[in-house]
């Protein structure tokens, strides 16, 4: 008798942990911590891990996470430190650029825009050490380097809109 499979009534199997392929280049390996999770089995992969973040992972994660915590922290304040006030308003809130009175100074107060040149190099500090990382990662296990250079188009996008546009729209 046949019986009805789907992705949710998958067969989950368990054995030693995979840890991938190894490095061309000698380089640090990942760190052995693996797991599995009945859950994510569910829906396909059920292990979790091996992680390898290495020092610009690590740098990269440090300065997004302080960037998104710049970005709550300022919006928590704008919303009186109230939560009902946060998630009502929270599509409101904003972390606003300096007025045209800085022009391009890197020193504006905090208040009055500061925040947002700190996250805006925060934010990029966190992307350009993950595409550093990408590249590195690809060149250690001898991928093909399409995948850090689609990476590296879209963070010059970022870049252009963020920096370059941003910049000339600015009055003198």
């Amino acid at each position: 008798m046949a019986t009805y499979q789907n992705i949710f009534t998958q067969v989950q199997v368990q054995g030693p942990p995979e840890m991938g392929v190894p490095h061309l280049d000698g380089s640090e390996g990942r760190i052995a911590l693996t797991g599995h999770n009945y859950w994510l089995g569910k829906l396909g992969q059920a292990q979790i891990g091996p992680v390898y973040l290495g020092l610009l992972g690590t740098i990269s994660l440090a300065f997004g996470t302080a960037a998104i915590l710049i970005i709550g922290f300022n919006f928590w304040a704008q919303a009186g430190w109230s939560p009902q006030t946060f998630m009502r308003e929270f599509f409101w809130l904003s972390l606003n650029p300096p007025g045209p009175e800085y022009g391009f100074s890197p020193f504006v107060p905090l208040k009055e825009g500061g925040w947002f040149i700190l996250t805006g190099a925060f934010l990029t500090i966190a992307v350009l050490t993950w595409w550093a990382r990408t590249y590195t990662r690809a060149k250690a296990l001898g991928m093909g380097m399409h995948i850090p250079w689609a990476f590296a188009s879209a963070i010059w996008l970022f870049l252009v809109l963020g920096f370059i546009r941003l910049r000339h729209l600015q009055p003198p």
